[in-house]
C-alpha cells in the first residue's frame, strides 16, 4: 500500500479538498450552478464543478452518474480511466498531459456509464490533480456506487477490470 507523498499533501491542503466518501480520491466542489426542472421532472443544478485528486494509495471505485461527467486533467501522473456502457462494450482511456504519447487532456464520460480509474503504473509524481464538471449537475442521489458481484455477473467479459476497480 502505497502512503499520499508530501507534494500531493501540499496540493490537499491548498485547495482544501476532502475525502471522496465511497467513490476514493479527495475533492472539494468549486461551483454549483442555478437550479433547474430536468424533463424527467428531478430539479439539478445546471452544472458543477469540483478539484478531484488521485493518489496511488487510491482508486476511483466503479461508478456511475445519471448526468454526463467531463474530466480536465491538470498535474502530475497520467490517470488510467475503464468506462463500461449499458451495451456491455468497455474501454481503456489514458488521462493526463502528454497528447502525443496517446494521453488525453480531456476525456467525457456520457450519463449511465460506468467509471473507475487508477493512476498510471509509470508516473513518478504519485497523485494526478483534474478537475469535473457533471451536467446536469451532480447530486449524491444520481451517483450508483458498482458492485463487484453484480457487474461481473453483468459484465463477465470484463471481469479482471471490475475486480481492479471495485472495492471488497
Amino acid at each position: 500500500m502505497f502512503a499520499v507523498n508530501d507534494e500531493a499533501a501540499a496540493i490537499i491542503a491548498q485547495l482544501q479538498l476532502e475525502p471522496l466518501p465511497e467513490e476514493g480520491g479527495y475533492f472539494r466542489r468549486l461551483y454549483t450552478g442555478d437550479l433547474t426542472e430536468l424533463a424527467d421532472g428531478r430539479v439539478r443544478p445546471l452544472r458543477t464543478v469540483i478539484y478531484y485528486l488521485m493518489t496511488r494509495a487510491d482508486f476511483s471505485a466503479l461508478h456511475r452518474l445519471a448526468s454526463t461527467e467531463t474530466f480536465h486533467f491538470h498535474a502530475g501522473d497520467a490517470m488510467e480511466m475503464f468506462q463500461l456502457s449499458p451495451g456491455g462494450s468497455g474501454q481503456w482511456l489514458k488521462l493526463g498531459a502528454a497528447a502525443a504519447a496517446g494521453e488525453a487532456p480531456c476525456v467525457e464520460v456520457p450519463a449511465g456509464v460506468w467509471q473507475g480509474s487508477r493512476l498510471a503504473e509509470s508516473g513518478t509524481h504519485g497523485y494526478a490533480l483534474l478537475s469535473t464538471v457533471v451536467c446536469p449537475g451532480f447530486e449524491w442521489e444520481d451517483f450508483t456506487l458498482g458492485n463487484r458481484d453484480e457487474l461481473t455477473s453483468a459484465f463477465p467479459a470484463w471481469a479482471e477490470a471490475i475486480r481492479e476497480l471495485t472495492r471488497d
